[in-house]
């Protein structure tokens, strides 16, 4: 009996490993919450601080050596642990418990770098305005992204065959999809883009403040014989 039990327990916890991965790990707050403790600590350090933590170049280069180096360490080591392990390996646990973490403290002295002026042209290109769009919608992509990935792998019906181009495709396909859908929702977030949306040359009213022309002819049906900058609301063209 021991060993029918130890043969069950074997085949939940190694032959179905990736479902258990995404129940237990992958999609739990706890597992995820240190990257965004670490972030929210790093703008806490930004908006707080009183003096520059940096003050001279050899602390600005050991920490740069570092940072990139765990950056590197991380990325190799993902490769290098890829296969699944026949039984509880220790450096796969503590490569899954901590690399996100410590993805996270690189990134942050990434920004700290930049903000004291120890970034060189990391901080010509992260400043580029070609980042503000984007930056805009990131939030929106974050949690968009998964709906797209989901809904395409639950519509499989067959075993998704693993190749570079197979996954390159897929990966911009979810990209182009997440990009425009996080475009749309930020746009109707904005409050100066909802005022008015333009479809086939005619506004469509979303706020209660818009501007309206003169002879126009407002959602209650009053006809605006002025022609102001800027109406509010049904009940402030009547009081007015």
């Amino acid at each position: 009996m021991d060993k029918v039990q130890q043969i069950n327990w074997t085949y939940v916890c190694f032959t179905r490993t990736s479902e258990n991965y995404v129940l237990h790990y992958y999609v739990k707050p706890y597992t995820r919450y240190g990257p965004f403790l670490i972030g929210i600590m790093t703008g806490i350090h930004l908006k707080t601080k009183k003096k520059p933590l940096l003050r001279q170049k050899w602390q600005a280069a050991l920490g740069w050596f570092c940072c990139l180096s765990v950056m590197a360490l991380l990325v190799g080591l993902a490769y290098v642990l890829r296969e699944t392990p026949a039984y509880p390996s220790l450096p796969h646990a503590l490569y899954q418990a901590l690399h996100r973490p410590v993805w996270a403290l690189s990134v942050s002295w990434i920004i700290l770098a930049c903000e004291e002026g120890y970034g060189g042209f990391i901080t010509n290109l992260l400043s580029l305005s070609f980042w503000v769009p984007l930056s805009n919608i990131s939030f929106a992509c974050y949690l968009v992204h998964p709906i797209f990935i989901i809904l395409y792998n639950g519509l499989q019906e067959t075993p998704i065959h693993y190749t570079d181009i197979n996954f390159m495709y897929l990966f911009f396909g979810h990209l182009v999809l997440t990009l425009a859908l996080s475009y749309i929702l930020s746009l109707y977030n904005d409050d100066s883009v909802r005022k008015r949306i333009w479809f086939k040359g005619f506004a469509v009213r979303l706020l209660p403040i818009i501007p309206f022309k003169k002879g126009e002819r407002t959602l209650d049906g009053s006809l605006l014989l002025k022609d102001p900058k800027a109406v509010g609301t049904s009940s402030d063209r009547k009081s007015s």
